[in-house]
């Protein structure tokens, strides 16, 4: 949530770069919106997944993967 607290007072700056570009007024709002949206849908299956796994597991793969 912290991203769209950043990302919102640029938003008519955004507006403005893109004023040549069609729908740019109508999809600027986009940005906020459909962060949010995908985490909304993707958290019960992330949530499942840990809880399945277990959390210590999960985050040790995770640790191990990203190195």
């Amino acid at each position: 949530m912290l991203g769209s607290v950043l990302l919102a007072p640029v938003l008519p700056s955004i507006q403005q770069a893109f004023a040549g570009t069609p729908g740019a007024a109508a999809l600027t709002p986009v940005l906020l919106t459909v962060p949010a949206l995908v985490i909304g849908l993707t958290a019960t299956v992330a949530g499942r997944i840990v809880n399945r796994l277990g959390r210590k597991r999960l985050r040790w793969q995770c640790r191990a993967a990203s190195r």
